[in-house]
């Protein structure tokens, strides 16, 4: 298969699926190059003085299409409701806004997912290998969900 052809299966967010969403974006963006437009790791060039170089111009226009494709990105993995929470944002700060709103790290939730864990047996005619996947998935929620 041909890089061309591999498609990513477009994740909506919505409540209570943000780690499965974060993922997704961060391979969306990861295929576009531009998740460093919203990790902060790549910021607005400065323009030193009221007339920029032609370097500098070319640097803008570099960073205006990857903001414009992050923000892209962000929403066209969103809702309508979600769309108008980030509405009017720079693709860093919408990125910050969502994972404020829905990466909740409540103490309900977080013993929900450790039930999630805890209970998680091997079913019959699974291999250990399935069932060793879906007990790190559960682990990993689980981890991702306590403060840092």
């Amino acid at each position: 298969m041909s890089a061309s052809t591999l498609a990513l299966k477009p994740v909506i967010l919505t409540h209570g699926n943000w780690i499965a969403w974060d993922r997704y974006l961060q391979a969306r963006c990861g295929v576009l190059g531009v998740w460093d437009c919203i990790s902060l790791a790549w910021t607005q060039p400065p323009t030193a003085g009221s007339t920029p170089t032609a370097a500098e111009r070319a640097e803008q226009r570099e960073w205006t299409k990857a903001q414009g494709q992050a923000k892209g990105a962000i929403l066209e993995s969103v809702n309508e409701a979600n769309t108008s929470l980030i509405n009017g944002q720079d693709a860093a700060t919408a990125y910050a806004t969502l994972k404020k709103q829905h990466n909740v790290q409540d103490s309900t939730h977080q013993y929900s997912l450790f039930q999630n864990l805890a209970l998680t047996a091997q079913k019959p005619k699974e291999s250990l290998t399935e069932y060793l996947g879906r007990q790190e998935t559960a682990l990993k929620k689980f981890k991702d969900s306590l403060p840092t």
